[in-house]
C-alpha cells in the first residue's frame, strides 16, 4: 500500500471504515439480501458483462456475482485513492 493510502486507511479505520478484504472473499456464501434500482442501460450492461465473460473466458458469472465483484473494485478504488476514486469523482455533490 502507498505512504498516501496507508494514511488514508489509518485516518478511515479511527472513523469506523474498514478496508475491504481481497476478492478472494467473493467465494464466501452472501448472507444479506437486497435489491437496487437499474436503468435500462445498466440492466443490459449487466447481461452483457455475464454474456462476454461466458464467451470469452468460459466464467459462469450471475448478475449478483457482477455486482458483488464491482461492489469490491470500487471499495478498493475508494479507500485507496479517496477524492480521486471514481465514487469520489462521479458521484453528484450534496
Amino acid at each position: 500500500m502507498k505512504e498516501a493510502s496507508q494514511q488514508a486507511w489509518k485516518e478511515a479505520s479511527q472513523e469506523g471504515m474498514r478496508e475491504p478484504e481481497e476478492t478472494a472473499a467473493l467465494s464466501e456464501t452472501p448472507v444479506f439480501k437486497n435489491s437496487f434500482l437499474y436503468t435500462e442501460d445498466e440492466w443490459n450492461l449487466f447481461e452483457d458483462i455475464k454474456l462476454d465473460l461466458r464467451r470469452r473466458h468460459g466464467r459462469k458469472a450471475s448478475k449478483n456475482d457482477i455486482a458483488r465483484a464491482a461492489i469490491r473494485f470500487l471499495a478498493q478504488d475508494y479507500y485507496q485513492n479517496q477524492e480521486t476514486s471514481f465514487l469520489a469523482r462521479n458521484l453528484p455533490r450534496k
